[in-house]
């Protein structure tokens, strides 16, 4: 609604902060997160050995990843001789979902190299 002040003791109350996963439901802890970043490596060894529900999965560890994140994924390039390399495995993610402590890689073909990827943000 247009001209309605925001509630500031509901938007940071206990229920908003488990939504987002805030260790405590305040204006700096909500921007805290917003800045935070992750570095994972995507082996090419951890892909499963066939699809389910049509996807080949990698779940890696990410310490302090909670389920409600939705971090935006980017890629790291580790040299020149194998940027297209790393481009074109990093491509075929299609979906990264956050669970607590941990996210899930799916693909429709198993990357042929392992690659690294920065998460940002919530």
């Amino acid at each position: 609604q247009e001209g309605t002040p925001i509630n500031k003791a509901t938007l940071f109350a206990d229920a908003m902060g488990t939504r987002y996963g805030l260790p405590d439901a305040t204006p700096s802890k909500g921007f805290e997160m917003l800045v935070k970043e992750w570095s994972v490596s995507v082996p090419k060894s951890g892909w499963s050995s066939s699809k389910t529900n049509g996807w080949y999965t990698n779940r890696i560890t990410v310490s302090g990843m909670k389920a409600v994140f939705n971090p935006i994924a980017t890629l790291v390039i580790t040299s020149a001789s194998v940027v297209d390399d790393e481009q074109f495995a990093f491509a075929s993610i299609k979906e990264i979902e956050t669970f607590d402590g941990y996210i899930i890689c799916r693909s429709t073909d198993v990357p042929s190299t392992s690659i690294n990827i920065k998460l940002t943000g919530v």
